[in-house]
């Protein structure tokens, strides 16, 4: 028979017609047919090498799963030569379980059940692993023969090996997960092995119970909601009247004291994995993270055909449905992709259930984590998918809705009453986190919906009020434009794939469920926008209002839809700042979409709209108008009317900040009207000129703008700022500018950061790319990033303020990555703007749009002449920032100082080297944030004073004028930026201080100069420089050399060396005077303070107290001393024989003592 022959005959697995061979089997195969003849007896162990070794174990396992005769020699035949303990045997036998269990022949199978039950008597090294991924082969909802066989037999195993066995918790804690998965479906089946497997399971999980329950509880909560579905058999009730009534005693688990304890622990991610095989895994993830959104009919259909084909695999959805939601976390990327998402693969597997029990225990399976929400433990991305089920199924499939949202009020109210707190607290935690990371604005897409049930809205209302809308006579609208809040990344993909809104509804899905093609989205432009606006129709409006409107012109509409919008935001205020925001959105949108008509003639000369602005405020926003230009004096005037409307209505625009700054920011910080303005200006400021303008006049008006807006993006980088990327920043003065960060949300606590990068648990991360951005922006959208102070911790949005689309006349298809460099350069836009004083022209980008913005490109805010001098302009914008922070400073202590390292980092131009802003910091904190400002100085993350000699001269100069303790702490600090610093950077400052300090007088600066080169290893010209200080210097040069010659002995040394080399190279002409320049820049002591030096280390005391130290020590100092002296001989230094005589005397006592002793 030839090879090939024999090759196909000897199979373990099955194969189709046109089905590929499987890898491993093949390599099985040639390995068993290379070595046939060394399986059998005599063994010619001595023969094996290290290089045939794998091959034998191929080749042996191949014999023992192929040849069961040949087995138990076959057995024999590995232990003898194995040196690894079966390690290697065992990890074949783990990738065929994991990779081709299904296509094993049955009497492959067979014979790998025989095979564990050998390893596990042999105590093989991984075979527990391979107990687990056999176990994982026992599917769920499938009674047929083979599964059944496979799970009796596993059984049977783990009985009749239970010292082993109950050894290993990871191993009986997921058994005794996998039988009570099972046991509601082998009860159901009929036939007489499955009612012996189901008394054998009963007793194996009771007994496990019973005798192990502290180890069990480390399976969670989802070990209550297996338990409860065998709790009505008669062998469990006991198990669960204990549970509910007296589980310490009864279970041997003292600690344990209430099921509560149960509920409140997040079950592993392995054990819901344990209960989808292999294979559906990779199915689910092929689906995932490969099929985009439309095209998943077909692949769903496969899966459903291969694992949800019988009437009994029905209650195999719950466990897909816990392994989608809590083992599957896809990646920021595929978020921001029309790849399916996971409520859409969970909302068709529930159409795939047809029995109600098996229905309720899916829609638990999606819920569970929501009823137990603990946000310092559990993963927000395993509750986001039933949330986005619900919002996205409006409203074409509202009934899954109205089932989901009922169902979670059941579970609310009678899941388990004595603990009705607890799950009402964690259903509301589920909620406020969901809110709070933008996986949903709000709960208005629910609440507000015309298409739910108003008794479901009701509860809504009920449970979760400050989550809902406030003003409910408010018909619920999203708009299909940039949204004034930010919107997540969420928004940005659902944009994609749910396409745009009806009236009433949060988004209509755009294709079917189920993937069947959609309907393009249809972006609105700027003036259809305005229409759209105007013609809306408010509940509170009567019909003449809106027959004025069709007869009006488009600019007398405008006009009145400004006034109407005006009283609106008037009785907004009224009812609540989230009213007023939604209010203030509108009145935006008009403002912005269509400026020709709202700056016309008609609009200027209506007394309504500017009878509130003061003529001072109107005057001077137009005075610098050569001909008056009207859309600057409109300008002026909206911005001062806004603000008289809500003084009257109790809200200060553009306020203090009183309150100590937190992780976690006050509601005025990040959900105001306020934080609303600046978070649109911050995103749009380049494309909306006009906001510029806008916030330029409300500074005119004496308000807070450039303060707020500083506090607001320095809170921004706080939060989306990825601290391994920060010690790039601060190396060169515009380090902090070169880069964008891309921001998605992330964390547990701050965990939707966390699970939306990975499939881990950990919190996630963010994405950095320097240079240009990989997707072009749309230049007229708002930004898709999420960050905490951009929306995530938005509690106006959280209590029920809409997240409206503003189309500011452009296409919102793209998604504009705005980083924090980018934030922080509107600030600086800012400042550029108020910094002039005199003119500004301000300068539009058209970005496309349409002739409507020209009549606004060339108006100014105040006045007609340009500065034209770069450097007083800097100089101005440097007043304005101290001004900032002198605001900030006057607010509260902490907020400057949580402030001030975003300045350093992003603004290096306008604060680095700064000593009116250093002077302001270190007169003001203290020693604890000093300790903070020492740490992230050394660490790199920004720079206070940079390398350049000049700023470093006028910096260390000016500071000799402060306080004695503002001096101590600039040079705290100075010492921390300089940690890293260049030897010439440190040569730099030595020189000035050689220079500018008085060492008599300037004892804090002196003190702070030793500390900064104590810091520092000695380098040949570092010492030099200290050698040749000026006569003034020398005991400093002294403790100098002496601390250097304590910690840096050798270096020291070697440097001295050097520089004695280099002298006697050339040495100093006779007759030169004293500090004349020689080669290489040496140059000659100054005798002064080479006596002082060379007293202070050959004082006779100091001698005295060291003859008595270890030989080493004293080695060293004489050797340091004997170059001191070869350099200063070197140098004609007059009076060296004494000195050297004192010295030499001195070294040979000590070796006398030394000899004699």
């Amino acid at each position: 028979m030839t090879g090939s022959v024999m090759a196909s005959s000897l199979r373990l697995m099955l194969r189709g017609v046109n089905e590929a061979p499987d890898e491993l089997e093949e390599l099985l195969v040639r390995s068993y047919l290379s070595v046939q003849g060394q399986l059998t007896p005599p063994y010619h162990l001595s023969t094996v090498s290290p290089a045939q070794h794998a091959q034998l174990t191929q080749a042996l396992l191949f014999g023992i799963l192929q040849n069961p005769s040949a087995a138990p020699s076959h057995v024999t035949h590995l232990t003898a030569f194995t040196t690894d303990g079966y390690a290697s045997f065992v990890s074949i036998l783990l990738r065929m379980v994991n990779d081709s269990y299904g296509k094993l022949l049955e009497q492959s199978r067979t014979q790998m059940l025989w095979l564990l039950k050998k390893l596990i008597t042999l105590s093989a090294s991984d075979v527990d692993n391979l107990c687990l991924s056999l176990l994982r082969q026992v599917a769920g909802g499938d009674v047929s023969a083979g599964n059944v066989w496979l799970a009796a037999e596993l059984l049977q195993i783990m009985k009749g090996n239970w010292s082993w066995f109950s050894g290993i918790p990871a191993l009986f804690t997921t058994a005794l997960y996998t039988y009570l998965r099972l046991l509601p479906d082998h009860t159901v089946a009929k036939g007489p092995n499955i009612s012996d497997l189901k008394v054998n399971e009963t007793a194996f999980c009771i007994q496990i119970l019973r005798e192990r329950f502290q180890d069990c509880l480390v399976i969670g909560r989802d070990l209550v909601r297996l338990l409860q579905d065998v709790a009505l058999f008669p062998e469990f009730e006991p198990i669960w009247r204990d549970l509910l009534n007296n589980p310490g005693a009864a279970f041997k688990a003292p600690a344990f004291a209430d099921i509560a304890q149960l509920y409140v622990v997040r079950t592993p991610t392995r054990y819901l994995a344990s209960r989808v095989t292999p294979e559906m895994e990779n199915q689910l993830r092929f689906m995932l993270t490969h099929v985009k959104m439309g095209s998943q009919r077909r692949y769903q259909t496969w899966f459903a055909q291969r694992f949800l084909s019988t009437p009994e695999s029905e209650t195999l959805v719950p466990d897909l449905i816990r392994f989608i939601c809590c083992v599957h976390h896809p990646t920021n990327q595929i978020l921001q992709s029309d790849i399916v998402p996971r409520w859409a693969i969970v909302g068709w597997l529930l159409k795939c259930c047809k029995s109600n029990h098996v229905e309720s225990n899916a829609k638990l399976a999606l819920f569970y984590d929501w009823l137990f929400f603990m946000s310092k433990t559990d993963n927000i991305m395993n509750i986001e998918p039933a949330i986005l089920l619900m919002v996205y199924s409006i409203p074409k499939y509202v009934d899954m809705t109205h089932a989901l949202l009922e169902f979670l009020f059941l579970l609310i109210e009678h899941y388990d009453p004595v603990r009705k707190d607890l799950i009402q607290k964690g259903v509301t935690s589920s909620i406020d986190i969901l809110v709070n990371k933008r996986v949903v604005p709000s709960l208005d897409g629910l609440s507000a919906s015309p298409f739910v049930a108003s008794w479901l809205k009701d509860k809504l209302n009920f449970y979760f009020a400050p989550y809902c809308k406030t003003d409910p006579t408010d018909g619920y609208k999203m708009t299909r434009g940039d949204h004034f809040h930010q919107e997540s990344s969420y928004d940005s993909v659902q944009q994609q794939m749910i396409g745009p809104s009806s009236k009433g509804s949060p988004g209509s899905p755009s294709r079917d469920l189920y993937g069947g093609g959609g309907s393009s989205d249809q972006t609105l432009t700027g003036q259809n926008q305005s229409l759209d606006i105007t013609e809306d129709t408010k509940p509170g409006e009567t019909d003449t209002t809106n027959r004025k409107r069709r007869r009006l012109g488009v600019s007398e509409s405008l006009h009145l839809e400004v006034q109407l919008n005006f009283e609106r935001l008037t009785e907004a205020l009224k009812r609540s700042q989230e009213a007023a925001i939604s209010a203030l959105e509108k009145l935006f949108s008009l403002f912005l979409s269509a400026p020709d008509q709202i700056f016309g003639d008609r609009v200027l000369k209506d007394s309504s709209l500017t009878r509130s602005a003061s003529s001072g405020d109107l005057s001077s926003a137009g005075a610098g108008n050569a001909g008056g230009d009207p859309a600057s004096t409109t300008i002026a005037k909206f911005a001062s009317q806004i603000t008289e409307v809500l003084k009257k209505g109790g809200y200060e625009l553009f306020g203090p900040l009183p309150k100590l700054p937190s992780d976690r920011p006050d509601g005025d910080e990040t959900s105001s009207l306020t934080s609303s303005l600046l978070r649109f200006y911050v995103a749009n400021c380049r494309s909306q000129p006009l906001l510029r303008q806008l916030l330029y006049c409300w500074h005119k008006e004496g308000l807070a703008v450039g303060a707020r807006l500083l506090c607001y993006v320095s809170r921004l980088a706080e939060e989306i700022e990825p601290t391994a990327t920060r010690s790039r920043l601060a190396k060169s003065p515009g380090g902090g500018q070169d880069f964008d960060i891309l921001v998605s949300s992330k964390t547990e606590d701050d965990t939707y950061d966390a699970g939306m990068n990975g499939d881990g648990d950990e919190e996630g991360e963010f994405t950095e790319s320097s240079g240009e951005s990989v997707r072009e922006p749309r230049k007229n959208g708002l930004t898709g990033s999420t960050t905490k102070i951009h929306g995530n911790s938005n509690s106006a949005a959280r209590k029920g303020s809409r997240s409206r689309d503003l189309q500011m006349g452009g296409d919102i298809d793209g998604r504009l990555r705005v980083g924090v460099s980018d934030a922080f350069k509107t600030y600086e836009e800012f400042l550029k703007l108020t910094s002039k004083g005199t003119s500004t022209t301000v300068q539009t980008e058209n970005n496309g749009a349409g002739p409507q913005h020209q009549g606004l490109q060339n108006c100014t805010v105040e006045g007609s002449v340009k500065v034209e001098s770069g450097d007083v302009e800097a100089d101005n914008m440097d007043v304005e920032l101290l001004s900032d922070l002198e605001l900030c400073l006057l607010w509260n202590t902490k907020r400057f100082l949580r402030v001030l390292p975003s300045v350093f980092r992003y603004l290096p131009n306008l604060a680095v080297g700064k000593d009116s802003i250093l002077q302001l910091l270190v007169s003001t904190i203290d020693p604890q944030d000093l300790c903070s400002f020492e740490f992230k100085l050394v660490l790199g993350e920004f720079a206070i004073l940079g390398d350049h000699q000049e700023v470093l001269l006028r910096c260390i100069k000016n500071s000799l004028k402060w306080e004695f303790i503002e001096q101590q702490f600039f040079w705290r600090l100075l010492v921390a930026e300089l940690q890293g610093a260049s030897p010439a950077v440190i040569l730099q400052v030595l020189k000035i201080c050689s220079s500018t300090l008085n060492p008599q007088s300037n004892s804090e600066a002196m003190s702070g100069l030793l500390l900064l080169l104590r810091y520092h290893l000695p380098t040949s010209q570092l010492v030099n420089a200290v050698l040749f200080l000026p006569p003034a210097f020398g005991k400093f040069a002294a403790v100098v050399i002496s601390s250097w010659m304590s910690s840096h002995h050798s270096q020291l040394l070697a440097c001295l060396q050097t520089l004695n080399n280099s002298s006697v190279k050339e040495r100093p002409k006779k007759g030169g005077e004293e500090g004349e320049d020689v080669s290489n820049g040496v140059r000659r002591f100054s005798s002064s303070a080479v006596v002082v030096l060379l007293n202070a280390m050959d004082d006779a005391d100091y001698i005295r107290n060291n003859a008595d130290e270890k030989s080493a020590r004293q080695t060293r100092a004489a050797e340091i001393r004997r170059a001191l002296l070869k350099l200063a001989g070197a140098h004609g230094f007059a009076g060296m024989n004494t000195i050297q005589g004192t010295t030499d005397s001195a070294i040979e006592n000590h070796q006398d003592r030394k000899m004699t002793s």
